[in-house]
């Protein structure tokens, strides 16, 4: 919704998506734990060492280091904070759930009254961190992709671009119900990359190289999934003595 008026102000499309990749490949920066400390960019740049502050399981740390790309409006408004001494528990307070999805709508559904109820699966359906971070950006990739090829317009919208939509919107669901171990997400997540490339690779005749990229990426994701739960489903199943 804050990107509404700069539509209605006749920013360019292009313009807006080079920013968009722009800012949120910092953003992709930024949410890693792997960068040390990087000298004297600290203090100009919000840097993977200001932001992780902003995601420790506190109060009074998680409404601090807001900014995005640079340190100076979080001094400047007064919520810049360093990070404590001494061991730290990441997550959000009173959190319940590690699906994205539900994280990330649980204040409006408390606004609203929606009941809620965490996973309660056992873990032998859950997906390491790895491979869900993985199924996490081939998504966010084929999503640019829609982007490119079909913009923001509105006029004209064909069938094909209908079908591209909701593979997406439900990938993200099945996303986040894996992240929970739910079996229906699981499934769903491995129809949805086998499906998906036969579809619009054989089906549509999509022949553009990124497609064949992105969708290969996509099926070999699903396929490994696959396997994995496979196994692990094997491995958790009682053994039935003759």
């Amino acid at each position: 919704m804050f990107n509404v008026g700069l539509a209605f102000l006749g920013l360019p499309t292009e313009i807006f998506m080079t920013v968009s990749i722009i800012h949120y490949s910092i953003q992709f920066f930024n949410h890693n734990d792997f960068t040390p400390q990087l000298g004297f960019l600290e203090k100009i740049f919000v840097t993977p060492t200001h932001h992780r502050v902003h995601h420790i399981n506190d109060r009074y740390y998680s409404n601090c280091n807001f900014g995005g790309s640079f340190i100076i409006w979080d001094k400047l408004f007064g919520s810049f904070a360093t990070m404590p001494e001494g061991t730290v528990n990441y997550g959000s307070p009173g959190m319940k759930t590690y699906n994205p999805l539900l994280a990330s709508n649980i204040p409006f559904m408390q606004i609203f009254k929606i009941p809620f109820q965490p996973s309660s699966f056992p873990n032998k359906f859950a997906i390491s961190n790895l491979l869900m971070t993985l199924g996490a950006t081939s998504l966010f990739i084929l999503t640019i992709s829609y982007i490119y090829t079909y913009g923001y317009g509105l006029n004209d919208i064909s069938l094909i671009q209908y079908i591209l939509f909701a593979y997406l919107a439900s990938g993200t669901i099945f996303l986040g119900a894996m992240s929970e171990g739910r079996p229906w997400g699981i499934l769903g997540w491995i129809i949805l990359t086998l499906s998906m490339p036969l579809l619009f690779l054989y089906g549509f005749q999509w022949h553009q190289i990124y497609w064949q990229i992105t969708m290969s990426i996509l099926a070999l994701h699903g396929i490994i999934i696959f396997i994995n739960w496979i196994r692990k489903y094997r491995k958790s199943s009682p053994v039935i003595e003759p």
